[in-house]
């Protein structure tokens, strides 16, 4: 957790979409950013997680973060990072003009990073797969040039889901 030292810039208050059948995310959360480089929001090694979007500030102040916001969280306010979207990019579609597959993959590096995991070699296709969806909607041929491109991809998404949420503190 920053220290009092630490100046904090910005708030990215974060939405995880993991049930496909729902229109909400399942979890959220915030990025920091830190002195120019954004962090996610850490407690005792763990990425913090709230079920509901109310509570962002008091999870902040429970933290010692103090924050005031100018008001309540609102639904408009929050980046979505879309897993279930995201997998049925990588199995059904060549594109994603919305960049949920680049932003997706930014926050994970981020938040393992954060946490001190690395992504294992089997799944170095994401590394490759992620600079190029930030520069090229298109990712059809990419992955289809791959040796077993798309179910890898699929794979690295959930095995770095299941890290993160196995890492993660939840306040419900």
């Amino acid at each position: 957790m920053p220290a009092a030292d630490i100046i904090i810039n910005s708030f990215y208050l974060m939405g995880i979409r993991i049930d496909g059948s729902r229109p909400d995310p399942d979890f959220y959360t915030y990025m920091l950013d830190i002195e120019g480089d954004v962090h996610p929001l850490l407690h005792e090694g763990r990425i913090h997680l709230f079920e509901d979007i109310q509570q962002g500030v008091s999870v902040l102040h429970s933290l010692n973060i103090m924050a005031e916001f100018p008001s309540e969280a609102q639904k408009s306010q929050v980046y979505i990072l879309d897993v279930a979207g995201v997998l049925f990019l990588l199995q059904k579609e060549n594109t994603d003009t919305s960049q949920k597959i680049a932003n997706l993959l930014d926050f994970f590096a981020r938040s393992l990073s954060g946490l001190g995991v690395p992504l294992p070699p089997v799944f170095d296709i994401l590394a490759t797969l992620g600079p190029h969806v930030d520069q090229d909607p298109y990712f059809g041929d990419f992955l289809n040039s791959q040796s077993f491109g798309r179910e890898r991809a699929i794979d690295g998404v959930r095995w770095c889901l299941g890290t993160l949420m196995s890492l993660a503190k939840i306040t419900r």
